[in-house]
């Protein structure tokens, strides 16, 4: 459906502009935003398109938004991308991609088998959908506006190179690709890996083993088995309800 897809590009640099008047009356939120960005630029999340590429066919253009997240320790902002965007009469990107299965666990049964547990276990991937990478060739339908100085009318244009926020397909990418690293492990770790199985919901990890020494022991296997992948589990919270 690729060559049904408008660039979206006149609603994206409207809602661009109107990020940058937030800014403009907000400057720690353009301070905390550009930070974000300046991350995403020196990991090689997103990349600037060259001068010569601008007005390259098959793009989509991605209006995009902070979401404050005070509860959480480490990345308060997270930048979300509005993929069901489009002018009238035209596709949003969502419209146009698979979405695939559902195959996040259900939360009502993670958090009964969770609170049967002695031992509770908690934790979440860092950055999980960051850390998928999305193929050179469908890159340019996340591209995205930004500038250094909201005050300069001038904007650059920048693309995403992972798996981003906003797309109704991000959960079932995370999930599959958790779930076939997770296979890979079968024989090595046999018990962590029936724990970790339907214990994942989205990036969230919520589980427990039988007493306190299984914890430790799934603890050290499931990290190792997420760094061999560059998943990190951060945020890891343990605590023993039998004492």
């Amino acid at each position: 459906m690729k060559h049904l897809l408008n660039n979206n590009q006149d609603i994206a640099s409207g809602r661009f502009s109107n990020l940058k008047s937030n800014f403009i009356n907000d400057p720690s939120l353009f301070s905390d935003y550009k930070k974000v960005i300046d991350e995403h630029l020196r990991d090689g999340i997103i990349e600037r398109i060259k001068d010569s590429d601008e007005n390259k066919e098959n793009t989509y253009y991605l209006p995009h938004r902070a979401v404050i997240r005070k509860d959480h320790s480490t990345t308060q902002l997270r930048i979300v991308f509005d993929a069901s965007s489009h002018a009238k009469g035209q596709l949003s990107l969502n419209d146009c991609l698979y979405t695939g299965l559902n195959l996040i666990s259900d939360l009502f049964s993670l958090l009964l088998r969770f609170r049967s547990h002695p031992v509770a276990i908690s934790s979440d991937i860092q950055k999980a959908f960051l850390q998928i990478n999305i193929d050179e060739e469908d890159r340019n339908f996340t591209r995205f506006y930004w500038s250094n100085n909201p005050e300069d009318d001038n904007k650059e244009i920048y693309r995403m190179t992972t798996v981003l926020f906003g797309v109704f397909s991000s959960s079932f990418l995370l999930a599959v690709t958790a779930k076939y690293h997770l296979k890979r492990c079968i024989e090595q770790f046999p018990m962590t890996h029936e724990l970790l199985e339907n214990s994942l919901y989205v990036d969230d990890l919520i589980t427990g083993p039988e007493n306190i020494e299984s914890a430790f022991k799934s603890n050290i296997e499931a990290f190792n088995i997420f760094k061999d992948v560059s998943f990190m589990l951060t945020s890891l919270k343990m605590l023993d309800l039998g004492t």
